[in-house]
């Protein structure tokens, strides 16, 4: 009632655009938090047509109002999907794209700084990325990477752009595009390197923000990685060591030891050490980041549960499961249970208890899993394949077939929305197909599968 006698007071005193359009929003909002959905939707398409009535009165406003009319287009698109009416909402979607794609013409037609247009091409790429547009999505990210190119090959924008793109690509199965990427990513950091002319500042840090030896280094050994490239990859691993060690002697050697920014340097020597399959002295090397955060955070503190992780994993990866289930099973039990934010504890229980074939552990582990992610297919497959190896097939099969049913359904539902050809819907199909690779041994769900999928 308040937030609509302020409206009105809004309205009444010719208030600028936003302000009335806020407070349009803001009722909107209490709609929504009283389960008013179908009002509040209703008062936010009327929101819209306020803007769209005073961008044609007054076109110059436009430019002026333009975030703030695609901002409470996505508040509308995302109350349309809370109440189901997904179409609609996709609706929205494709014409924000349109705004967002006019909003660019117009920056590069005003001839507006290059971080500008470099913003509002990021902004179409989003819109495009939302409604599954994604041959229109890699067009505008090969065209920022040729905009960022042409004004210097070897910027950080330039980089950022294309590591976006290889990104891209290999989420939507372009291999030979994203190698190609990939390759060209390694000839400009090798360049870089060479050259030792760097923007960024240390700041204290060897990973700060901007590009420095460091930030090329730890780039260039993910792009090897990706190429598969793993001798070269090594070699980069043992070089990183060797300059964060350094770098701490010669920055940091009088600073106090539970200091934040040696634990950060720290980290990054154990990711290296357990790159290179050194898990013996990556646990040595997170046991002793773990002794400094003691001194400097309480037990429950994210830091040091995550930093207790890390050596669970790495005691798995060398075959100890004891000791894996020592740190994962404590903290979980005494600190994580109640805590939903470390939901994926019980999957690397699960994994473990698996791993030292305890299956039956591992089976009451997984349940738990499919408890807390109701919709994971790999949670479902995982108990699944736990209850073969305790030669529970038919609960097995029946688990598979149950998760083919809703798989169905949902695929159904995204085609019925996007169409066959839209970028979400092949990723979905994707998934399915990852999906039909786990279940080709169980011949009744393989069966029910070819059933469920034949026009597919």
């Amino acid at each position: 009632s308040e937030q609509k006698e302020y409206l009105q007071e809004l309205k009444e005193n010719s208030a600028a655009l936003d302000k009335i359009a806020d407070g349009m929003a803001n009722v909107a909002c209490a709609l929504e938090s009283l389960g008013e959905y179908n009002r509040a939707i209703a008062l936010r398409e009327q929101m819209i047509d306020f803007y769209r009535e005073n961008f044609r009165t007054n076109p110059a406003c436009k430019e002026d109002y333009h975030w703030d009319f695609v901002y409470k287009m996505k508040d509308l698109s995302n109350c349309l999907d809370k109440m189901g009416q997904e179409k609609k909402a996709l609706g929205v979607r494709r014409e924000i794209v349109i705004e967002e794609k006019e909003s660019l013409q117009k920056v590069k037609e005003n001839f507006e700084e290059d971080s500008e247009i470099i913003s509002e091409m990021d902004d179409v790429i989003r819109a495009l990325q939302e409604v599954g547009d994604y041959e229109e999505e890699l067009r505008y990210r090969r065209e920022l990477v040729d905009f960022c190119k042409a004004k210097d090959r070897k910027s950080e924008d330039t980089l950022s752009a294309m590591e976006s793109l290889v990104e891209a690509y290999s989420k939507y199965d372009k291999t030979d595009e994203a190698i190609k990427i990939y390759n060209q990513l390694a000839e400009i950091y090798s360049e870089l390197l060479e050259e030792k002319n760097f923007s960024g500042e240390y700041e204290g840090k060897m990973y700060s923000f901007g590009l420095n030896v460091y930030s090329v280094k730890r780039n260039l050994l993910k792009v090897f990685e990706r190429l598969g490239n793993k001798e070269k990859a090594n070699e980069l691993c043992k070089e990183i060591i060797d300059d964060i060690r350094r770098f701490i002697a010669e920055n940091l050697a009088n600073v106090s030891g539970n200091n934040e920014k040696i634990i950060h340097e720290k980290r990054y020597i154990a990711h290296m050490l357990e790159k290179l399959g050194n898990y013996k002295d990556a646990i040595e090397q997170w046991q002793e980041i773990l002794r400094l955060l003691n001194e400097k955070y309480s037990k429950n503190s994210w830091k040091i549960l995550n930093a207790e992780k890390e050596i669970a994993n790495l005691f798995f990866n060398m075959g100890d499961f004891d000791n894996a289930l020592l740190y994962l099973m404590e903290n979980y039990n005494q600190r994580i249970a109640t805590n939903a934010i470390f939901s994926d504890w019980p999957i690397q229980i699960a994994d473990t208890f698996e791993a030292k074939g305890d299956y039956e552990q591992a089976l009451i582990w997984r349940r738990k899993v499919v408890e807390l992610e109701k919709v994971s297919e790999s949670a479902v497959l995982a108990l699944a394949d736990t209850l073969d190896k305790l030669n529970h097939h038919e609960e097995a099969t029946a688990e598979r077939i149950q998760l083919l049913e809703k798989f169905k359904a949902q695929i159904e539902k995204i085609i019925d929305i996007y169409g066959a050809d839209n970028g979400k819907t092949k990723l979905t199909l994707k998934k399915l197909a990852k999906i039909r690779d786990k279940i080709s041994d169980d011949a009744q769900a393989l069966e029910t599968f070819n059933r469920l999928f034949e026009a597919v």
